[in-house]
């Protein structure tokens, strides 16, 4: 009997070594484990305010699978102060996946569901629609993405957004869209640049916005104007929807307003009462996904 006791204890341990040696051998299983041990901690123990300045409610854990190296008081501050804040970037390896989604998925030009194409073919399908495009949409298709969709629950812009907004933040929806240079002629192009916009003086929502190509001062970079958020416009402008670019230099000044350029995967996020355009369509395609954050009704 000791001795299929002591035979029995010899072939457990042998199994046990077995399994340890087949997760060193298999990163991948030992990885999911380690990943799986963290979510359940994440759940067990609530996450305290990250500053006494901002509403301390019950908020999601800092864990992010996708977010990495983010300074939430800072980007708070900033946010506060100027009603934007850069510094939420994507690492390159998921910029390539949304590259990819947004090569093999339709998308749809100038709102037109009607005219559907892949961004590699789209001079072709311009020709074949008789169409030139502005812009290009994927609508809700962005949906299809894993990266996408997990970004709409990611705990580091569930965060922000929940401290910021001084609420239960919720996630109100993506856009994935392409931005085309367009040639026109010279005395058209004046007409052509878009007016400043803010999406209401009341509402309160952020829009987080990541470049998924690199983005300069020829590929339509979006601006914003610093302080818009909290200045109140003069009653000309108060009444009104947009502003040329004269009337808000006038008012705010020209460096306060800023032009945001970046490589592929820079991120930043912005109080939607903050007045914003696209410049002038310039030389370069430009792509960008924004993640929506409004306040729970």
């Amino acid at each position: 009997m000791l001795v299929l006791n002591t035979f029995a204890e010899s072939l457990q341990k042998f199994h046990m070594a077995i399994s340890k040696l087949s997760k060193i051998l298999n990163p991948d299983t030992l990885e999911t484990e380690q990943r799986a041990a963290r979510i359940l901690k994440s759940k067990s123990g609530g996450i305290k305010s990250s500053s006494a300045n901002y509403f301390n409610v019950q908020e999601p854990s800092n864990n992010s699978f996708i977010i990495r190296s983010v300074d939430i008081p800072e980007i708070l501050d900033s946010l506060k102060k100027d009603g934007f804040s850069l510094g939420i970037n994507l690492p390159p390896e998921l910029i390539s996946e949304i590259w990819t989604f947004a090569n093999r998925t339709l998308c749809y030009g100038n709102n037109d569901p009607s005219l559907g194409f892949y961004y590699s073919e789209k001079e072709q399908a311009q020709t074949k629609y008789g169409s030139i495009f502005k812009i290009g949409d994927y609508y809700k298709k962005t949906s299809l993405c894993p990266v996408i969709k997990q970004l709409g629950s990611d705990p580091i812009l569930l965060k922000i957004a929940t401290q910021y907004l001084e609420s239960e933040a919720v996630h109100q929806g993506n856009q994935l869209r392409w931005n085309f240079p367009v040639e026109l002629p010279i005395y058209e192009r004046g007409q052509s640049t878009q007016m400043f916009h803010r999406e209401g003086n009341k509402r309160r929502v952020l829009k987080f916005l990541f470049y998924i190509t690199d983005v300069d001062l020829c590929s339509n970079p979006h601006v914003c104007v610093r302080e818009s958020h909290v200045r109140k416009e003069p009653m000309p402008l108060y009444r009104r929807r947009e502003y040329s670019y004269q009337e808000i230099t006038e008012y705010y000044g020209y460096n306060n307003i800023v032009p945001i350029c970046g490589r592929a995967g820079l991120g930043f996020v912005e109080d939607m009462r903050c007045f914003h355009k696209k410049a002038s369509p310039g030389s370069k395609d430009r792509l960008t996904l924004q993640i929506k954050f409004g306040v729970k009704d």
